[in-house]
């Protein structure tokens, strides 16, 4: 008897394992990955000008400048000129800017504020912005002998910014300069 209890409890024991064993739950997995690729504020200077010797008070040379956007996104763009003259060797004088004119195009959305202009439109991929610059001349009545074997140098400093999410309303001047450029 004691066999066919045990005999019995095995058998039941082995019914109750196989009945836990083949229990399944429909059940079903899946995986997605998402990317997000962010988009580019890449610019550059465009810019027509040839080194010049012998340059003469009253002389006016073509130096013309604007911006491409070379990103994939819209973008808010800002130019700095600073004109600055060397003295020949050895001289000591200390020249101004005075008898330097910077040309300007006379296009309505670049606005200066600030030592910047500020192009009040939105330059999309691709695109490059109107002449800022068109020429300098060297102003013959403000040229004295200090400036003779001087040398002119024009720094031209561009910087962008996306358009997306950084103004609300109407684009101004003061907006643009008060962004974190």
């Amino acid at each position: 008897m004691k066999k066919k209890v045990i005999i019995g409890l095995s058998v039941l024991a082995l019914v109750a394992l196989m009945a836990v064993g083949t229990w399944a739950w429909f059940t079903a997995a899946d995986s997605v990955d998402n990317t997000f690729a962010t988009g580019t504020v890449d610019i550059s200077i465009v810019e027509e000008f040839e080194d010049v010797e012998d340059w003469n008070p009253g002389d006016t040379t073509v130096k013309e400048v604007s911006v491409k956007n070379n990103g994939s996104l819209d973008a808010f763009v800002r130019v700095k000129l600073t004109p600055v003259w060397t003295p020949a060797e050895g001289s000591e004088a200390v020249l101004g800017i005075d008898n330097v004119a910077l040309n300007l195009s006379d296009d309505p959305n670049w606005v200066k504020e600030g030592d910047y202009y500020y192009y009040l439109v939105a330059l999309a991929p691709g695109a490059e912005t109107p002449l800022l610059l068109e020429s300098v001349t060297l102003i013959g009545a403000g040229t004295s002998n200090d400036y003779q074997g001087a040398e002119l140098e024009i720094t031209v400093d561009a910087q962008a910014i996306q358009v997306a999410n950084v103004l609300d309303g109407e684009i101004t001047v003061a907006k643009l300069a008060a962004l974190d450029w």
